[in-house]
């Protein structure tokens, strides 16, 4: 151990333990309604829009009236914090009664201790990696712990971090007992960021389309352009992930950017109907530009592991 990690070393000389602990103070109802809410909010906003965008392009709802994207995501988003706030008010009064909960190490065991029961896990059977724990540990959604040691167990994923001192004990001796490391998984980013994409892609199609339909003077534009945006953002997002966990793990696989680029052609082309059939030429002809731009700047990337975040710098 003196060799290792002299750290862990001096740390297990002066008598101290490797234990991580969730105190009832640490649970906040406001922490639960930001994380939690940030989720809900972004698929509200992408439901909302979808929905009237499908709505106006069958001709039954138009942005100025009562039924628009901005209401009803007012509506909803609104009305789904309060009940977020109250799911969250009385979830945490019920829970501190569980709390504290303590991870640790006893006899070869991972131990996930509860203040009403206790759960043990032999080492060999527990798996652990370094990364994002906000989707790991529903507990983390009330703590607001970011970045820590998640630990894979036969009865779900447990986070440690709430010390974050003494996480790169934990680290040094998970490495010294030569417990199974798993790498970070690649799909804890796929759903938040390929969200995020959507929104982005919703909003540039929102706003391009009104450009648009003042040129044009047709309204159908904004709400075709709106569901075009999400769906060019989605597409991406899928192609960013063939790549990533499938084509990258064989570089002779054929990664044909060109076949990507008559989809978005395709779908650029059926939006552009709208107005004619010179402007489905168009509009399919620049939207297999953006794919074949997407997709070619995807397989020229290298792909690299997600980088773990140092047990320094964990907070």
């Amino acid at each position: 151990m003196e060799e290792v990690s002299p750290d862990l070393y001096e740390f297990a000389v002066d008598g101290g333990q490797l234990v991580d602990v969730v105190e009832k103070s640490d649970v906040r109802s406001l922490l639960f309604l930001i994380n939690f809410g940030k989720m809900y909010l972004v698929f509200t906003f992408l439901f909302c829009f979808l929905f009237w965008g499908l709505l106006a392009l069958i001709g039954i709802g138009k942005e100025e009236d009562l039924l628009s994207p901005w209401t009803l995501f007012a509506v909803f988003g609104g009305g789904g914090l309060i009940l977020i706030l109250l799911k969250s008010l009385i979830l945490n009064f019920i829970k501190r009664f569980h709390f504290p909960r303590m991870i640790s190490f006893e006899k070869g065991h991972l131990t996930v201790r509860y203040a009403s029961q206790q759960k043990h896990f032999p080492l060999e059977k527990c798996k652990w990696y370094v990364g994002s724990t906000i989707l790991s540990d529903l507990i983390c959604l009330n703590t607001g712990l970011r970045q820590g040691i998640v630990f894979q167990t036969p009865e779900g994923l447990f986070a440690c971090g709430q010390s974050p001192e003494t996480l790169k004990h934990w680290c040094a001796f998970l490495t010294l007992t030569r417990t199974s490391r798993l790498p970070v998984p690649r799909s804890v980013f796929y759903i938040p960021f390929g969200s995020l994409g959507m929104v982005v892609g919703t909003l540039t199609g929102f706003s391009i389309g009104h450009v648009v339909a003042m040129m044009t003077e047709q309204e159908r534009w904004i709400p075709g352009l709106l569901l075009l945006g999400a769906i060019d953002s989605l597409v991406i997002a899928v192609l960013y992930i063939y790549r990533n966990r499938f084509a990258c793990e064989d570089d002779s696989r054929p990664f044909p950017a060109i076949v990507w680029a008559l989809l978005f052609c395709v779908l650029g082309s059926i939006v552009g109907l709208i107005g004619d059939i010179p402007g489905a030429f168009f509009t399919g002809s620049l939207n297999a530009v953006i794919g074949l731009y997407a997709a070619s700047g995807i397989q020229t990337q290298i792909p690299e592991p997600i980088k773990e975040v140092s047990i320094a710098g964990l907070k």
